[in-house]
């Protein structure tokens, strides 16, 4: 007959701890991995939208006067600007609200706008998506002079 008592094992217990904090750190991986691949998707879908943004040039004609404002919200990059019209001219423009990710001199899209009066211009390199969502924030703000 074996003995009834079983003897305290440490290096067991040392085992049976590593088994399950590994277990514990491989959930938390798959875990991470998981929420990582489902924003990676919804960053895809966002990246998508913003580069089928199509500027058109505006018509800068029958524009009334005024400021207007308008706003774009593509999750990853958001813009908000305003624009003020005078005798058919674009007067100014200011970006009231613009989240993005990495600041490469987006806000600069401003002085081409102004410049040629226009918002058919080059976008700013490396911010590609940033410069055209600000575009056609600045186009619909112009169209909203037009529509009084």
């Amino acid at each position: 007959m074996g003995p009834l008592l079983q003897l305290y094992n440490p290096e067991e217990d040392r085992v049976k701890n590593r088994i399950k904090t590994g277990c514990f750190w491989t959930q938390v991986l798959y875990t991470g991995v998981i929420i990582v691949g489902i924003f990676t998707l919804g960053s895809c879908k966002e990246l998508q939208a913003i580069e089928s943004i199509v500027i058109s040039p505006v018509v800068m004609e029958d524009l009334q006067d005024g400021t207007y404002e308008a706003a774009l919200d593509y999750t990853l990059v958001t813009a908000r600007v305003s624009v003020t019209m005078t005798g058919g001219r674009i007067e100014s423009i200011r970006i009231l609200e613009h989240k993005h990710g990495p600041n490469h001199g987006t806000e600069a899209i401003v002085d081409r706008v102004l410049e040629r009066q226009n918002t058919d211009v080059d976008v700013i390199s490396g911010a590609t998506g940033s410069s055209k969502v600000i575009l056609k924030a600045i186009g619909d703000a112009i169209e909203k002079a037009r529509q009084l």
